[in-house]
């Protein structure tokens, strides 16, 4: 014998969001920068529904600036309910510039306080590339031996150095301008002539600056056209020699 009743089931919708495996907070990630944008490595982060494992996804995969980036990740089911978490990624930098140029050089004098040119060194960091801030200390050379540090430091306070000595040349000669013509009375069959009568020459020196010259030829000089030689020596022995022409009339 048979009997039989009609009733209807009602299945209710799904309210219910899925819940993150991980307990607590998601772990940060922390990686050193190699360029300035770097890729990480992101762990991949699951959370159970009704029985189900469910994959979260994240909202930025990278790569990554220099800084902290927070990540969220959202997890949602089939019935369109979800779930969200943060993760910090941690992107240091640590690595100092890479200073490039020989322990050791040589520099021709170019003033009284020589400087080095620009491209003596480089520096190169993983971040900022090759825009970072070549400091040298100390800043002016003098002529000899000269012990310096480079100093390279970059966007993030990562500093390098390098330790540089630099001798300094002068090998250049002293250098003259245009000598006047002078006229003399003369003041007997020979007239001595002297920085006196004529009026000091002098020499401009790079290193040394302007320089007295002194006659180092004849200087008792016969009635007519005479010339006279004002040689000049710098500090380091470098000579010049010019001649100036002398009228005794």
């Amino acid at each position: 014998n048979t009997a039989t009743k009609i009733q209807k089931l009602i299945v209710s919708n799904d309210s219910t969001v899925p819940v993150f495996d991980h307990t607590g907070d998601l772990p940060d990630i922390v990686v050193e920068a190699t360029s300035v944008l770097t890729a990480a490595s992101l762990n991949t982060i699951t959370a159970t529904d009704d029985g189900q494992t469910l994959t979260a996804v994240a909202d930025n995969v990278g790569p990554y600036a220099v800084g902290t980036h927070v990540i969220t990740w959202t997890v949602t089911d089939a019935g369109g309910n979800s779930s969200t978490a943060q993760q910090n990624v941690i992107i240091n930098d640590t690595t100092a510039p890479v200073i490039t140029g020989s322990t050791s050089m040589t520099l021709e004098a170019n003033g009284q306080q020589s400087s080095l040119p620009s491209d003596s060194v480089s520096a190169v960091d993983l971040v900022d590339g090759d825009v970072v801030t070549l400091t040298y200390e100390p800043s002016v050379l003098s002529v000899g031996d000269n012990v310096i540090t480079w100093t390279a430091t970059d966007t993030a306070g990562n500093v390098a150095t390098l330790v540089q000595t630099v001798e300094v040349l002068d090998s250049t000669t002293p250098m003259f301008g245009q000598l006047p013509v002078v006229t003399l009375d003369a003041t007997g069959h020979l007239t001595l002539v002297s920085s006196d009568t004529i009026g000091q020459v002098m020499a401009s020196d790079i290193v040394d600056g302007m320089l007295d010259a002194q006659i180092t030829s004849d200087t008792l000089l016969e009635s007519g056209i005479n010339e006279v030689t004002w040689q000049v020596t710098d500090a380091a022995g470098n000579t010049s020699e010019a001649q100036q022409v002398i009228h005794i009339n």
